[in-house]
């Protein structure tokens, strides 16, 4: 079922209609309906449009989110899952920024993971000699680094083994289209169009004749025979121009 969102520049329903009078199909009938096709977009000229400008989130994790704590080396790491309902119906691209979550403009109380709790000068000003506290020093010193394991899984190494994190997490965007800038539409509207020529021609290259309920149609198709094509092309050309594609506001990623 295809939710319909109000309050953004396209609806699932009124960018298929421009679609289909791009392929010139607004008012025949097709083999496949209206859910097909946007099931196709959803699991192709979108999925790929959202690799290369997903939708960028904020969220917090915290002990809540975490799975587990893995030593086994002088730098341990921390696993946290991804709350399935913040990208719910679509996936998760990657990480993009993970940073300490001060709410209130107060440090959150963290332990960091060789033990000991409280903020940094805190944990410095505990340690019982000069050794242990080079010791801590050293480890606190090291830059925080993460890994992110599809679909949902966040490592953070040498973070903090309590405490909240801000995670800046880019996303797919979904068939409602809510999350599509205005100015991206252009872009992912040529994807589209590609990838249901490429759809359509697969489906009706052996079909001569579309019956219409009043008559039939002679097919004149031959101009989608190569949807795939531009499609793959249009993709290498957003990969090899990259940052640089002078297309609108899109973030490449």
């Amino acid at each position: 079922m295809i939710i319909e969102t109000t309050g953004v520049m396209y609806t699932p329903s009124t960018f298929l209609s421009l679609l289909k009078e791009d392929l010139g199909l607004r008012d025949l009938p097709v083999p496949v309906n209206d859910e097909d096709l946007l099931d196709r977009i959803a699991k192709s000229s979108l999925k790929e449009f959202s690799i290369r400008s997903p939708h960028v989130e904020s969220i917090i994790l915290t002990d809540t989110d975490r799975i587990q704590k893995v030593d086994g080396s002088s730098m341990g790491y921390m696993e946290y899952k991804i709350p399935r309902h913040v990208y719910e119906g679509t996936f998760i691209v990657s990480v993009l920024n993970v940073d300490v979550a001060r709410p209130a403009g107060y440090n959150d109380y963290y332990a960091p993971q060789f033990g000991g709790y409280g903020d940094p000068s805190a944990v410095l000003m505990a340690a019982s000699d000069l050794k242990m506290a080079a010791a801590v020093a050293q480890q606190m010193a090291r830059a925080m680094t993460i890994k992110f394991k599809k679909p949902d899984r966040l490592c953070i190494y040498n973070g903090w083994c309590s405490g909240n994190y801000q995670v800046e997490i880019a996303i797919g965007h979904s068939i409602n289209l809510s999350t599509i800038e205005n100015d991206e539409f252009s872009a992912l509207r040529e994807l589209a169009l590609y990838d249901l020529q490429w759809y359509l021609y697969d489906k009706l290259k052996r079909i001569d004749n579309l019956d219409t309920g009043t008559g039939s149609i002679d097919l004149k198709i031959s101009e989608w025979s190569d949807g795939n094509q531009k499609f793959k092309d249009l993709l290498k050309y957003w990969d090899d121009e990259g940052a640089n594609l002078d297309l609108d506001s899109m973030t490449y990623f």
